[in-house]
């Protein structure tokens, strides 16, 4: 379903990195947020400037192409996974790279219909959804829990050795 939006304000500003990672997307169909993250290496395999920018300014040119379709969100984003994984190892051609260098981002999708409207939340992102009465908050509370364990164990690390950072950081993957 086409949704008219005349009212409104998109906010995306570039964080402390050296480019916007982020991406705030809105369409007829649909609405995102899409919050990058380069690969846990730091590498920038795809672009000069970062893998992350490219990762979701991809995914916005992939939504804006396909929120119009009938199909349900679930499978709009499984093929553009599937996509966006076989442009990824194409444009990384001879490199090696590990499952830790691949891009990725938070996001908050809406896809809009006639009677409803379908949303996926990964990561981090947070929806807010507001019924005049009360606003509900929807996000994943798993990650909460996991950041926290990581959070103690780094912190238990730099307590009991004199690991560095980056050493903490290896033994955090394992998590």
């Amino acid at each position: 379903m086409e949704l008219k939006i005349s009212d409104y304000k998109l906010l995306c500003n570039k964080g402390s990195g050296a480019f916007n990672e982020d991406i705030v997307g809105l369409s007829p169909y649909g609405a995102w947020v899409l919050d990058g993250a380069t690969g846990l290496n730091n590498k920038n395999l795809v672009s000069t400037e970062s893998d992350a920018k490219w990762y979701v300014s991809w995914w916005n040119s992939y939504l804006h192409e396909n929120m119009e379709r009938e199909d349900s969100l679930k499978v709009i984003i499984k093929e553009g996974i599937e996509e966006i994984t076989k442009e990824y190892y194409k444009l990384t051609d001879d490199k090696e790279v590990e499952a830790i260098d691949i891009p990725s981002c938070s996001c908050s999708i809406l896809k809009f219909y006639k009677d409803k409207i379908e949303y996926l939340l990964l990561g981090d992102c947070t929806l807010l959804v507001n019924n005049n009465e009360s606003v509900k908050i929807l996000k994943d509370e798993t990650l909460c829990e996991l950041d926290k364990k990581v959070f103690d164990f780094m912190k238990e690390a730099k307590d009991a050795t004199n690991l560095t950072l980056k050493e903490r950081k290896a033994e955090v993957m394992r998590l």
